[in-house]
């Protein structure tokens, strides 16, 4: 694995880049004056915390490649089935989630096991601006696997859902290296914590 993806320093970038860009995306919320919350309140909590994971989910798989290149790694988008990312010609899969745990559609054969997971909360209640919203996330966890079990992606595909939870057991934590956060063990299975990032 190359050694700047452990590095905190390319993933607080990260954050900035986001944070820094987010707005791109929002105009009409932030013309109305808008915040996350306000923007959403049509929905419930959980809908809510799908839609803006949706929204900041494309700044953060453009963001993380540039940054790796700023930092000198070999990175480019892909975005196909086969992973977001390539890093030094290795397919990487991103996950961003605000819930406890990423999930994912069903997983097929094409997936590698090589994974980035990012973990975040936010001010919902803060007011949306034009360029840059800085501070707004005030929580931050990254994690990087390059073996991540098809067989942790847990739930069954329905007729009208494939939706999975990723649960890595805690026989297999030595397998999740931990750049930003913690990882405690559950009674089964790794909780990911998140960093209070407020100051950093």
């Amino acid at each position: 694995m190359n050694k700047k993806l452990k590095d905190p320093f390319v993933w607080y970038a990260v954050r900035d880049w986001v944070e820094e860009n987010m707005s791109k995306n929002l105009g009409l919320y932030i013309e109305q004056g808008h915040s996350f919350n306000t923007a959403f309140c049509h929905k419930t909590a959980g809908e809510r915390t799908v839609s803006i994971t949706t929204l900041l989910a494309p700044f953060f798989e453009c963001g993380i490649p540039m940054m790796l290149r700023e930092a000198g790694v070999n990175a480019e988008e892909r975005n196909t089935s086969g992973g977001d990312i390539i890093v030094d010609d290795q397919p990487w899969e991103i996950k961003t989630t605000q819930a406890d745990a990423p999930t994912g559609s069903t997983h097929s054969a094409s997936k590698p096991p090589f994974y980035i997971i990012i973990k975040y909360k936010m001010d919902r209640d803060r007011v949306l601006t034009e360029g840059s919203n800085e501070g707004i996330i005030n929580e931050f966890g990254v994690w990087i696997s390059e073996s991540i079990d098809k067989s942790w992606w847990c739930g069954d595909p329905e007729k009208d859902s494939s939706w999975t939870t990723l649960k890595v057991p805690v026989a297999n934590s030595n397998q999740i290296d931990t750049v930003i956060g913690n990882l405690t063990h559950g009674t089964k299975y790794c909780k990911l914590i998140n960093e209070d990032v407020q100051w950093k």
